[in-house]
């Protein structure tokens, strides 16, 4: 097998087997389950909207009744353009409107006397209460519940501003981040992004550590998804909705950011820089919606290593204890513009370009301390120091462009039609250098490695809704998605006393990823004033070609999927809403983890993927309730999660001073959990958010030929509070916690971070300063560090990370006008993946 030429990649990215296929290909699955609804004499319309924003509200329940007794006569839900329609006989009646978040509305006197009664656009105030002569006003709450989501304003969590979009997610119940800034939701990592409803098939983690919280409106956490959703991400979805510009204008929103000198530097050679900054502008006239963004961020992380680990190979222990930096440089900028164009109300045209470059580079210069005894005896028969510098550096250079078409018909139903293409060019040198610790010059081993990972992908989708009567929606739709990443990695080693380097085969090859899937879905929605049904299913066609030209071998999977899914929501005369889903998913493998030879990440490991790894295939099932107070919201939900094939990294002795970390399908692992929050307002000035997960996981299965038996219980909490101080200032506090957790062959300790910001408003809020204290210690919290440690046949490992405390950040912010309106700025949907 050669290594092909990819001079010419545009002109043939489509052809071949893994190109466009027929869709005929793909069995189309979709339920319809409609009952006839008895003729009534008259039909009552009308749009239900937010008196800011002026956009349709969804999910708003709509009732009618008789004046005579107050017997409920009909009902229904607003659709997702805040459209209601009720059949009812000639007469007289009064509508109630409720909805979460906002003030109950009655419409009185409502007079049915001709065949069609329109009453036009209808506002919701945003819980506001009248008493006689005073009007007492309250924020929105900060959790909102939908039929398949909880949503989150990111105004009720001030203490990310200035930050990205981690800072702010991390204070969410069920939610939480350990040592090395890995989000998990309940207690997975393997979950999807969505940015304003758009799917973005990226590392989550990656992501989220470069979109400014700034931009942010409001957090949406799906944790089982319907049908017209990705299946992909075993925890679900976490959509991030961007913040919006006015109805008609220009807007502007100036942020900056700057770092005080670190404060616990652990006496590292290199001092972190934090400094930053990112606009927004907007401007809407008439047809056009233009808007453009730009970011820069240098955001570093101080840090140090202590650690121990212990081979056990041909009646010898080789214990090798370590301690030094490790620090990582992260800097990104880019740059972000959309043209939207509205030919008439029901035709709209928006494209999209996003493009940039960011970089991490991981330093961890550590002093080594390696001897080998023979198992009885107590001294050492070998001993050697050495200090290892280890420099990873990851680039990318990214652009992505998209373009979406929506039109809808005289029946109400929509069709919208999008495409993006992304490419990315991902690289990263990593350097190994291990020196005489009493003379650095005196070199002992030196290994590089350089790796150049170009990335395109193409998306396309087709979707189609279509109202079936006043309470059923069909919606249908297909999905082509298309990935080539192209990977040449060459591992070379220093020949001592000369200035030249030798490649090292077994540690360096070019692999080529091929994949492609089709996917159909169906999806039956039916809303009534107090029950919601959605159900669909989804099929996906997959094909996976991983070419290995190091060893001319190739590796293909072919798969043909199904995904059910099933939300019901009802609404009780009492207030509480009980609801209960069931869903499908898939978390599906990165080139990473499969490729097939050996590369070496720092001094004590090597890394080698599983080209044959199988996707993990997830069912998960929630049932939970909500029930609102006057000034509080309550919520509790039970879930399960079970995953098939589960991917787990373990470790195994490569020799007796370097452990080898494999990506394997370790078993099939269940997740039984519980999480309950709380959205108080104990005072006016005063308002807390508490939430938390408990949750028992158990793991069974084999992993590099060793059975796995893992199970505990593992919990997480956050606590956001938030005090009006008076005269435009306020304090907010939050605190997020992750206990012990056990993994597949050892386990991490508890990893706690808590936080605070002092804010000050001037000029009508439109100029803001915020003073952030991160990673609170004083010197006596153990904030903000963990340990991870791990035991297999033949070796044992602990190593304690501990990053810098008392972190100081002051951020200013101007705005000119009001934020009404989403910003549909594109984001990856392949490279963030990879990178």
């Amino acid at each position: 097998m050669q290594k092909p030429n990819y001079n010419n990649y545009g002109t043939n990215f489509m052809s071949g087997s893994y190109g466009l296929k027929s869709a005929g290909s793909v069995l189309f699955l979709c339920v319809v389950t409609i009952s006839a609804f008895a003729q009534q004499t008259s039909t009552i319309t009308g749009k239900i909207n937010d008196p800011e924003s002026k956009e349709g509200l969804e999910y708003v329940s709509v009732a009618a009744y008789s004046p005579s007794d107050s017997s409920l006569v009909a009902g229904g839900i607003t659709d997702v353009n805040g459209e209601f329609i009720l059949e009812l006989k000639q007469g007289n009646y009064y509508l109630r409107l409720r909805f979460i978040g906002y003030e109950e509305k009655i419409l009185e006197e409502i007079a049915v006397r001709q065949s069609t009664l329109a009453l036009g656009t209808i506002s919701l105030e945003s819980g506001e209460q009248a008493l006689g002569e005073v009007v007492v006003a309250a924020d929105k709450l900060a959790v909102r519940h939908k039929i398949d989501r909880q949503v989150y304003g990111a105004s009720d969590f001030e203490a990310s501003v200035g930050g990205t979009a981690s800072d702010l997610i991390k204070n969410l119940p069920s939610i939480s981040m350990n040592a090395e800034g890995e989000i998990s939701v309940r207690g997975s990592a393997g979950f999807v992004i969505l940015i304003d409803g758009k799917p973005v098939q990226a590392d989550a983690t990656s992501l989220l550590n470069q979109l400014p919280a700034n931009a942010i409106e409001d957090i949406e956490i799906i944790t089982t998804p319907s049908a017209r959703y990705d299946p992909e991400g075993k925890a679900g979805i976490i959509n991030i909705v961007t913040k919006k510009g006015s109805t008609d204008g220009t807007y502007l929103l100036v942020n900056a950011l700057a770092g005080a000198p670190s404060l616990d530097t652990h006496g590292n050679a290199r001092s972190p820089q934090r400094h930053g900054g990112d606009f927004t502008f907007n401007v809407r006239k008439n047809r056009w919606d233009i808007s453009l963004g730009a970011d820069y961020n240098r955001n570093d992380v101080a840090g140090f290593r202590d650690g121990q680990v212990e081979t056990y190979v041909n009646n010898t222990v080789t214990s090798f204890p370590s301690e030094g930096e490790r620090s990582y440089k992260k800097e990104n900028y880019s740059g972000r513009a959309v043209v939207a164009y509205t030919f008439n109300p029901k035709n709209t045209i928006n494209a999209s370009v996003y493009g940039g470059s960011r970089m991490e580079t991981r330093y961890a210069d550590i002093l080594y301390s390696q001897t080998r005894t023979i198992v009885g005896e107590e001294s050492p028969y070998d001993a050697l120091n050495y200090f290892n510098m280890n420099e990873r550096e990851r680039k990318s250079r990214f652009f992505i462009g998209s373009l979406d078409y929506t039109t809808v018909f005289e029946n109400k139903s929509t069709l919208s039609v999008s495409g993006l293409y992304e490419h990315t060019n991902l690289t990263g040198p990593t350097r190994n250098l291990n020196l005489n610790p009493l003379n650095y010059a005196d070199t002992l081993d030196y290994l590089a490695m350089d790796e150049y990972n170009p990335l395109d992908g193409i998306r396309v989708n087709v979707d189609y809704s279509l109202p079936l009567g006043k309470a059923s929606t069909l919606v249908t739709g297909y999905q082509y998605r298309h990935l080539k990443h192209v990977g040449e990695f060459a591992f070379r080693q220093k020949i001592l006393g000369t200035g030249e380097f030798e490649e090292l085969d077994a540690f360096g090859s070019d692999v080529d990823l091929f994949r492609t899937i089709h996917s159909m879905y169906g999806e039956y929605q039916y809303r009534a004033e107090n029950l919601s049904i959605t159900g669909g299913v989804r099929v996906e066609d997959t094909d996976r070609r991983l070419d290995d030209y190091g060893q001319q071998q190739s590796y293909d999977l072919q798969l043909l999927n199904l995904f059910p899914s099933l939300s019901i929501n009802y609404n009780t005369e009492k207030g509480i809403t009980w609801k209960g889903s069931y869903s499908r998913r898939i978390e599906r493998t990165t080139t990473s983890m499969m490729n097939p030879f050996l590369s070496r990440r720092h001094s004590e490991v090597l890394e080698v993927g599983d080209p044959n790894l199988q996707p993990e295939l997830v069912d998960a099932v929630e049932v939970g309730l909500v029930k609102n107070l006057e000034r509080h919201s309550l919520f509790a939900n039970a879930y399960y999660r079970r995953v098939k094939d589960a991917i787990n990294r373990v470790n195994t002795v490569y020799n007796d001073s370097i452990l080898m970390r494999v990506y394997t399908n370790a078993g099939v692992s269940q997740v039984y959990g519980a999480e309950v929050g709380a959205d108080l307002e104990p005072t006016d000035n005063w308002k807390v958010f508490l939430g938390g997960t408990l949750y028992y996981f158990d793991l069974q299965g084999t992993a590099v030929g060793q059975l796995v038996q893992r199970n505990s219980w593992n919990y997480s909490f956050n606590v956001n509070s938030s005090l009006d101080l008076g005269s435009d200032w306020d304090l907010v506090f939050n605190l997020n916690y992750l206990s012990r957790i056990i993994t597949v062959q050892g386990e991490d300790s508890r990893f706690f971070s808590p936080n605070m910001t002092v804010k000050k408003s001037l000029l009508d809020n439109r100029l803001s300063f915020a003073l952030q204290w991160r990673n609170i210690g004083m010197g006596v919290l153990d904030s903000n560090r963990q340990r991870i440690s791990g035991r297999g046949e033949g070796f044992f490992t602990s190593t304690h990370y501990i990053y810098e405390r008392d972190v100081i950040l002051l951020t200013a912010s101007f705005r000119i006008n009001q934020l009404n309106r989403k910003l549909n700025f594109t984001k990856s949907e392949f490279g963030d993946r990879e990178f």
